[in-house]
């Protein structure tokens, strides 16, 4: 798992939200996040900021969420 599904996974299980719940809110599929969540790809920007507003996330958790994409995204090239 990569560490940016590992911390989209982390976060919505700390808040006790289910998988389905949360990608209903984000307007996708369940399985389209769980690809997320175990890692078989990598969200875009604009994904995390609605997985994001979904979870209805303080600006600070936003920021990290979304410089631990870029790191990833950075170290796959």
């Amino acid at each position: 798992m990569g560490n940016t599904g590992n911390f989209m996974k982390s976060t919505r299980t700390r808040l006790g939200l289910t998988s389905s719940v949360v990608a209903d809110e984000m307007g996708f599929s369940r399985s389209s996040l769980t690809k997320w969540e175990i890692g078989t790809s990598l969200p875009s920007v604009d994904v995390l900021q609605r997985w994001s507003t979904a979870l209805k996330l303080g600006s600070e958790t936003r920021s990290a969420v979304l410089t631990i994409r870029r790191w990833e995204s950075i170290s796959d090239k």
